[in-house]
């Protein structure tokens, strides 16, 4: 799927065979979808999403059935830039097992001030709705993968 983005309910996405928009729950990440139209396979999300608001992050944490990887960021931040392409190759190497969110701090600072992120880069990892891990700065993509493991396998 291609162009996808978030909304209340969930991931939604063209499907790559026929065009039509799809939404894949965030209950439901994980498990094996299919085109509500041609019944086509949908790949499951293997980028990191932008996070637009407040109302939409509350839902992908509450409903995620996936760990979530949650990169607070700032489009002004040197360390934030050059992180980047470590997250998103992360963010592959984790498809259907990890959801990767993007947030950026200065279009919705209200989520990033109620959690006390209070430096960028911050990685925050959630599971089951529950922040598991806090990463500050640019780490390796090892030292991220390393602390997803240690989320997905805890209770």
């Amino acid at each position: 799927m291609s162009g996808l983005r978030l909304d209340k309910s969930g991931v939604i996405g063209a499907c790559p065979k026929c065009g039509k928009l799809n939404r894949m729950a965030f209950a439901s990440l994980g498990k094996t979808s299919r085109c509500g139209s041609c019944r086509e396979e949908l790949e499951p999300v293997s980028e990191p999403l932008e996070v637009m608001d407040s109302a939409v992050f509350r839902s992908v944490i509450k409903e995620s059935s996936l760990p979530l990887v949650v990169d607070f960021w700032a489009e002004w931040c040197g360390p934030c830039k050059m992180f980047a392409p470590e997250f998103a190759r992360t963010a592959k190497e984790w498809s259907g097992r990890a959801l990767f969110l993007k947030l950026n701090t200065g279009q919705v600072p209200d989520v990033s001030q109620q959690l006390l992120v209070n430096a960028i880069p911050t990685i925050i990892l959630w599971k089951s709705g529950k922040e598991r891990e806090r990463i500050q700065g640019a780490v390796p993509g090892k030292v991220l993968t390393q602390a997803i493991n240690k989320v997905e396998s805890s209770s």
